[in-house]
């Protein structure tokens, strides 16, 4: 992501919230049309276990799938903006934004924003495929896949993309800045903070649901409905992030991800 030129890594440059730039505050704040498409992918996964369901189709792969669309929907539905984001600034050079609008509602993404934006996906697809794989080792291992040890794949689902989103980005910032230096910046972001804060409290909150209600999803309609519901680690840190920043006025460090 860049943002105001950085005199030194060893120096973090903060902002407060009125300091931002409208590309810097969208690059952490869900927008309407966002929010629309993380929504429609939830919706489409639940509908798609209740199909599943009708034809009896169940099992560790149906289940799996469903979970996948209903859980992840800000990794896959953002992974499709970003290729078609990437698509048109190759098709044409000379575009300084592209204009993303769905149903009416309007985001705005530029090149320069779409460093942090495709760490944050690609670390998402790979927590996904860790999902499946927590999923197979769950149904391997347990005669209960669906009683309270499914809270592990369920996590996977819902929330594990943001986990190793969050570390793909934490990553390319100590790539960058420097053990000391990189691992300060995320970790004093309000956003990242807040994407660590959801992506530890959804699970405990799901066992505990779990184990106080006798809930089991062993219908796919049932894991689309847990998984979308799981799924609101991003919406959650954006909430954070908002709180953080025009509430309790916390300055926000710069985090560049597009030097290689």
């Amino acid at each position: 992501m860049n943002r105001s030129p950085i005199s030194s890594q060893n120096n973090i440059e903060r902002k407060r919230y009125s300091e931002l730039s409208e590309e810097e505050r969208d690059e952490f704040q869900f927008s309407a049309a966002e929010f629309l498409i993380v929504v429609s992918f939830v919706i489409a996964g639940t509908l798609f276990g209740a199909i599943l369901d009708h034809w009896k189709v169940f099992g560790f792969l149906p289940e799996g799938l469903v979970r996948a669309l209903a859980g992840t929907a800000d990794t896959l539905g953002f992974a499709i903006l970003g290729l078609y984001v990437s698509q048109r600034f190759r098709v044409n050079p000379a575009l300084d934004k592209v204009v993303l609008r769905v149903f009416g509602l309007k985001r705005d993404y530029s090149k320069d924003s779409l460093g942090e934006y495709t760490e944050w996906v690609k670390g998402g697809l790979i927590g996904l495929t860790i999902a499946f794989f927590l999923q197979a080792i769950v149904f391997r291992a347990s005669d209960d896949p669906h009683g309270l040890v499914g809270v592990i794949y369920a996590f996977g689902f819902s929330n594990l993309d943001n986990s190793m989103a969050g570390l793909s980005v934490l990553r390319k910032a100590i790539m960058i800045y420097g053990w000391r230096n990189g691992l300060s910046r995320y970790w004093t972001h309000p956003f990242y903070v807040g994407n660590f804060i959801m992506i530890i409290s959804i699970p405990l909150v799901s066992f505990v649901f779990r184990l106080l209600s006798g809930f089991r999803p062993d219908l796919n309609v049932q894991a689309g409905i847990e998984s979308g519901l799981m799924d609101v680690d991003t919406i959650g840190a954006f909430l954070i992030f908002l709180l953080s920043t025009r509430v309790l006025d916390i300055s926000v460090p710069a985090i560049e991800t597009n030097r290689s």
